[in-house]
């Protein structure tokens, strides 16, 4: 019994035997301009074989001619393979530039960031955007819902059940999608993913009777406070990602810009918590002062004052084209932008932005050159973390 193979669209199927091919037919899979063949590359259209498609079911309604005249073969592939070919043809090629236009149209709008106030498929480009008249206040309430202070520390739970939140060191962060993904350095969160792993922790848990669990909070005003979650931290890049739960209607759209197009002069603006860098001298001193504190019971928050948890805005301009530049505790050189908008230790893992609210860079260094009594800050190029935010948070928007 033949094995029969089917050819629909260049695409080769089977083999198939004639039963098989039938079902096939029923189901509307194989249509009778579609090619078949038992011995390939001799193909045939399924129309000219008659155990697949008899005669009259060719036909289901015979043309009307004078009885002298001859019935037309429509069957053959002559007459009937052509056309349909050449219909099939055509309609591939207009779908198949519908679907390169759509592309291309989706292109351009996501490279854009969106079309405001557009909505496709329930997400639009809420990201922060100024121009150039957006005021001073009208950018410090857009920020202030993207910009947050980390706090990095304890939760300590005694021997009677009652528990305290510990701060030991303190950074920023700021928000790339609504659904709670956050960028900052990982120089900010590694004192807690290093202390996860630490058996001197264990050691004090067990000569003191209690509990330590490492935690990062992030907060957006005093009463915003949210338990962060760290996802990823960059083994070549001073970056590191984490995720809270919380929705937000805007967030920061980072730039994919080169870093080359931004001419030494151009404004920018580093934002952070500059005002509450603390680090600890060790863990277990940190852990021994807190035992000793008279605030022995509380929440992190009660820690700070209430002008901790306002963000500061520093304007300056790039000073220095991108350089390469590599700090002693890096693996690797980073491309870098260096600016005079000052930056603190707490400023660490806040955004530098642009004019237009994309964020060039992230804040990474503020140092003092003691021969010259010069401040120099440096801020981390995005361009160059885009394969691995990418991988990390799919849905970010770039501009």
């Amino acid at each position: 019994m033949y094995q029969w193979h089917v050819r629909i669209r260049g695409r080769v199927m089977g083999p198939f035997s004639i039963q098989q091919l039938l079902e096939m037919k029923d189901r509307g899979q194989l249509q009778s301009f579609h090619e078949v063949s038992t011995s390939p590359p001799n193909w045939k259209m399924a129309g000219t074989v008659p155990e697949i498609f008899p005669r009259d079911a060719i036909i289901a309604d015979p043309p009307q001619v004078p009885p002298p005249s001859p019935p037309l073969p429509l069957h053959s592939p002559r007459k009937r393979g052509p056309s349909a070919a050449v219909v099939l043809i055509a309609g591939g090629a207009v779908g198949l530039l519908v679907a390169l236009l759509i592309v291309v149209i989706a292109v351009v709008v996501w490279s854009r960031g969106g079309l405001k106030g557009l909505a496709t498929s329930g997400t639009k480009d809420d990201a922060v955007r100024f121009d150039k008249n957006t005021s001073d206040q009208e950018k410090d309430q857009r920020l202030a819902d993207v910009i947050g202070l980390v706090v990095c520390g304890d939760e300590i739970t005694y021997a009677d059940g009652s528990r305290k939140e510990s701060a030991r060191s303190t950074g920023s962060c700021f928000a790339v999608t609504r659904d709670g993904f956050l960028i900052t350095n990982q120089h900010v969160v590694k004192a807690t993913e290093e202390s996860k792993r630490s058996s001197r922790r264990q050691e004090l848990e067990a000569t003191l009777k209690i509990t330590i669990r490492p935690k990062i909070w992030v907060f957006f005003g005093r009463a915003d406070k949210y338990e962060a979650e760290i996802r990823h931290v960059s083994g070549d890049f001073d970056m590191a990602i984490l995720k809270i739960e919380r929705k937000t209607q805007t967030y920061l759209a980072p730039s994919n810009a080169d870093p080359d197009s931004f001419a030494r002069g151009s404004p920018v603006i580093a934002c952070g918590f500059p005002g509450v860098d603390r680090v600890a001298t060790t863990f277990s001193e940190q852990v021994v002062r807190d035992l000793v504190s008279l605030r022995t019971r509380g929440v992190v928050e009660n820690q700070f004052p209430d002008k901790a948890f306002d963000f500061s805005i520093r304007k300056g301009i790039i000073n220095v084209r991108p350089l390469l530049f590599r700090y002693p505790e890096w693996q690797r050189d980073a491309q870098c932008l260096q600016h005079d908008a000052h930056i603190f230790g707490g400023n660490s893992g806040g955004p530098l932005i642009s004019e237009d609210g994309s964020v060039i860079g992230i804040n990474t260094i503020g140092r003092i050159d003691s021969k010259e009594a010069l401040k120099t800050n440096y801020s981390v190029t995005m361009p160059q973390m885009r394969t691995e935010i990418d991988r990390q948070i799919p849905n970010v928007i770039w501009r």
